[in-house]
């Protein structure tokens, strides 16, 4: 399991339970947003059925026995977009449990949806699970006055169907699209860490990024590679994905300098002993830099990375020209951010001898 993650289900489990807590359902997303990574069939059937043991703790309580909970809600929304082959992701509704004839299908909703295989505007989403299940979904649509029109459940029935003209039209286009988003993600993660770091790069992958790159910048293959030898001061894509279109940049990667890239994002930084001129210029912060990109980053609080505040996502899902234009505002940032640290240690040197000294320094705007 990644990072432990059925030891950490089970204590968090456990610690519910210690306080009479009722956990409602399980929830999980893969291929998944935003790491990438796709969930395999091990640690589908061990969270299934880690789910499935807990229901049978709520149907020995009799306070609890006509209950439904827990449900595991299995985000598939993203099905589909795993690089390089035909992948079947695995379904908790899958799982068996104490027996052949038993799996959890019960107890289990399965989202999927087109929007993220390129039909946004479709605006229509899919789910299947047991019928009383749908029945209470269908009475909170009904509430809420929504319902697909007829050309977007066409437009689903045609683009998911299992033969046919679109089941064809369906593998071609994912094919592509999984195709641009592959190459993407490298070429992003290649600019920013430097390619030498990427294990996960063919010799073809490196051949191409160099051309591509050769060819964007206008510059020598041998001034790609020397380019791409370096990547970005500062930051770092923590991730690999097998699926999707994000990557997790961590804009800390040198510890030290953390008050650095929270000082770019807010635009302000000042000398550490005392308050000196504006060193740092509101025109090179991380918002203005990328105001006008098609990329953008997005804090990741949501998805349950509170304890780092320095993670951000980002898609790859846009054309190369953006991609490009991305990372060369977050080296000109970079840039800019460590020569205002030189100017900042200066500065601190500076005061520090002057006190030593008796001396007193004073800064003019």
């Amino acid at each position: 399991m990644r990072e432990k993650a059925l030891e950490k289900l089970t204590e968090a489990i456990k610690g519910c339970l210690d306080k009479g807590q009722t956990i409602l359902g399980y929830y999980d997303c893969s291929p998944n947003n935003p790491m990438g990574f796709v969930r395999s069939a091990e640690e589908t059937t061990q969270v299934a059925q880690t789910m499935a043991k807990l229901k049978n703790i709520y149907e020995a309580d009799a306070k609890m026995r006509n209950s439904s909970f827990p449900y595991l809600i299995d985000d598939q929304v993203y099905r589909g977009l795993v690089y390089g082959k035909d992948c079947e992701i695995p379904s908790f509704s899958q799982v068996q449990y104490q027996s052949d004839e038993n799996n959890l299908f019960d107890q289990t909703l399965t989202l999927f949806g087109p929007s993220k295989s390129g039909l946004a505007g479709i605006r229509t989403g899919i789910v299947v699970g047991e019928s009383s299940f749908i029945s209470n979904i269908q009475h909170l649509q009904q509430h809420g006055s929504y319902f697909p029109s007829y050309l977007s459940l066409a437009t689903i029935r045609h683009f998911y169907a299992s033969e046919g003209e679109g089941a064809n039209m369906r593998k071609r286009f994912i094919g592509r699209l999984n195709s641009d988003h592959r190459f993407g993600g490298l070429i992003m993660k290649a600019l920013i860490n430097g390619m030498d770091t990427m294990s996960e790069l063919s010799q073809g992958d490196r051949d191409r990024i160099i051309k591509t790159v050769s060819n964007r910048k206008n510059i020598t293959q041998k001034e790609v590679i020397s380019l791409l030898s370096e990547g970005i001061r500062g930051v770092s894509i923590i991730t690999t994905p097998e699926a999707g279109f994000f990557h997790v940049i961590d804009l800390n990667k040198d510890e030290p300098n953390e008050k650095v890239w929270r000082s770019a994002e807010k635009g302000q930084l000042y000398s550490s002993v005392e308050k000196s001129d504006n060193l740092f210029d509101k025109k090179v912060t991380i918002e203005t830099l990328l105001k006008d990109d098609n990329v953008s980053l997005a804090y990741l609080q949501w998805a349950g990375y509170e304890a780092k505040e320095s993670l951000r996502r980002v898609s790859f899902a846009v054309p190369l020209l953006d991609i490009f234009s991305f990372t060369d505002r977050l080296k000109a940032a970079s840039d800019k951010f460590y020569s205002v640290i030189s100017e900042q240690q200066m500065v601190d040197s500076e005061i520090a001898g002057a006190k030593g000294a008796g001396r007193s320094l004073s800064f003019h705007a």
